[in-house]
């Protein structure tokens, strides 16, 4: 760690929702985690966090409009604890605090990586307002014990590679130029539960010829952001079929998506959101305007490129 300045009093931040592309996975390790291989895609729908640090050594969490916990069972708090144990332990003369309001605008429980993406920006705003005595490795190794997509949000790269858990991380080229569509139907989903009712039965060899498709479909994808042709029938995720057999609804979401003009629909991260791809932007509005008439939480956005 650097030398600790006297930090900035206040700082306002701003974390974004990501989607996966493309979400296979390989195996699960002892651990209970499951190993992966995802194309995660930051986009332009944010929650907002304040930070105000003190000197009193305490940390207090407001989540207005919000069912969060606001103690240490939320991921914020517990970004907040860990970056400043860190700072408090090289601090002789002063022990830091922080309060922070956080202002929820990702569902929660989406597959959207909402709470991920805000610890990894109380980590990074928190480094920022010290002076960056933290390095973003160093700040990655210390998101990884909060959540796997904490380092990809840490990252400065829009769109990734990520393998491992989640926490191993290859910054791709992106597309600039199309719309994203997304519909939450309201009800969450837990990661974990997703993950164990995902029955792995493959063997070794089919293990093999998945990693080569792998291989393929990295290429294939990479062309494809060469020329800015999205490829649409390349969006592949392993737990929607999960998600769908608990919630038939999802199927339903994307079926629309497809009838609204669509190039592609596919179910982000463990769900329940559903995201849609156009090349369009008055398609992708009137898409919107179509399920606002259905749903609360639905969305038009880019990907950050």
């Amino acid at each position: 760690m650097s030398v600790v300045v006297e930090p900035v009093t206040y700082l306002e931040v701003k974390a974004p929702a990501k989607i996966n592309y493309f979400l296979k996975i390989t195996g699960k390790r002892p651990d209970g985690y499951h190993n992966l291989v995802s194309l995660m895609q930051k986009i332009t729908l944010y929650d907002e966090l304040e930070l105000r640090v003190n000197k009193e050594n305490v940390i207090s969490l407001h989540c207005p409009g919000s069912t969060l916990p606001e103690d240490d069972a939320n991921i914020v708090y517990q970004a907040a604890q860990l970056f400043l144990q860190s700072v408090n332990s090289s601090i002789d003369d002063c022990q830091y605090g922080v309060a922070i309001t956080l202002r929820k605008s990702i569902p929660i429980a989406a597959g959207l990586g909402g709470g991920s993406s805000d610890a990894a920006a109380t980590l990074t705003g928190l480094n920022t307002m010290f002076g960056d005595p933290l390095s973003q490795e160093q700040l990655m190794a210390m998101g990884v014990t909060l959540g796997a997509d904490v380092p990809f949000f840490i990252a400065r790269d829009s769109a990734c590679w990520a393998e491992g858990i989640g926490e191993q991380l290859e910054a791709v080229p992106t597309f600039t130029d199309i719309h994203l569509v997304l519909v939450n139907p309201g009800f969450a989903v837990s990661t974990k539960a997703v993950y164990q009712s995902f029955s792995l039965t493959v063997n070794e060899e089919t293990f093999n010829l998945e990693n080569s498709r792998i291989g393929l479909w990295k290429q294939a994808w990479g062309e494809s952001v060469a020329r800015q042709v999205f490829p649409a029938i390349s969006l592949y995720n392993d737990l929607e079929q999960v998600t769908v057999s608990m919630h038939s609804e999802i199927q339903d979401i994307k079926d629309a998506m497809i009838t609204q003009g669509a190039e592609a629909a596919m179910m982000s991260g463990s769900g329940p959101t559903v995201f849609s791809v156009f090349n369009n932007a008055v398609a992708a509005q009137q898409c919107k305007n179509f399920f606002a008439k259905h749903y609360n939480l639905v969305y038009k956005a880019h990907p950050i490129s």
